[in-house]
């Protein structure tokens, strides 16, 4: 019997820690766009009474049922919509999964993130797209862990 062992470590945050600053308006436009095979249609507005939902319950909504069975998990969404693609979403061994720029060697860095905490605000301003106008980019800045570092075994 053979036993795996995987690192979840990084600069950034656990997926749940940005639910609350999500707007459902912008998590539909992201999951229609990264998402495959998975939409926000009107059978499935219609079927959760979504129009007289507030903003929180569509976010829960959303994510239940149309990202986490999909198996893309926010982070994963979130991931894929950094163009740059320097950001990957984790998970690790309790299920959670996280948003996070990986370590990198010295010779793999490109240079772009000269120091920390360039690097922690390119991950707030890669994420505030996606959230309340009213929400800070220091409130996201607030939520980064620089030093993420779970160990998974299966």
């Amino acid at each position: 019997m053979s036993v795996e062992y995987w690192v979840c470590q990084g600069i950034g945050f656990e997926q749940n820690a940005i639910v609350p600053f999500l707007d459902a308006e912008k998590l539909e436009k992201l999951i229609e766009e990264k998402a495959e095979n998975s939409y926000v249609d009107e059978e499935f507005k219609a079927e959760n009474d979504y129009d007289h939902l507030d903003n929180g319950a569509r976010i829960t909504l959303l994510i239940d049922d149309i990202v986490c069975n999909e198996n893309y998990q926010l982070a994963g969404l979130l991931a894929a919509a950094n163009e740059e693609q320097v950001l990957r979403a984790e998970t690790d061994d309790n299920g959670r999964y996280f948003l996070l720029y990986p370590p990198r060697y010295p010779w793999g860095n490109t240079g772009e993130f000269a120091s920390q905490e360039y690097l922690v605000e390119y991950i707030a301003e890669q994420v505030k797209p996606f959230c309340r106008d009213n929400i800070t980019l220091q409130e996201i800045i607030n939520i980064i862990d620089t030093d993420v570092y779970e160990v998974g075994c299966g």
